[in-house]
């Protein structure tokens, strides 16, 4: 497969298994405040989300999570709170900014 020279990012509802394994590597910052309720199983590598030029994958899904980590040059992040009809009380609403550059 070649590896393709643009950057992307991906943004999906459900968190892949690399956000599970990030908050267990301990090489990320920010908040879990419930458990990882995403894929259980890594479907796609971060090795092939790297030679399809995605260097940073968001999701949202676990409203309560709020942390980004690195792997292997791909960062993976969860969203904020930010509607009024999901669940996460008590966590302050917000958004993630991502600067493209």
């Amino acid at each position: 497969n070649p590896t393709i020279s643009s950057k992307s990012l991906l943004f999906v509802h459900t968190p892949l298994k690399q956000h599970d394994q990030i908050w267990r590597s301990q090489m990320c910052w920010g908040q879990k405040l419930e458990g990882f309720e995403g894929q259980k199983s890594v479907y796609i590598t971060t090795e092939e989300l790297k030679q399809l030029g995605i260097i940073g994958v968001f999701s949202g899904h676990d409203h309560k999570n709020d942390y980004c980590g690195e792997e292997n040059g791909v960062m993976f992040c969860y969203g904020r709170v930010t509607g009024y009809r999901g669940y996460g009380g008590g966590k302050k609403r917000g958004g993630r900014v991502v600067e493209i550059g």
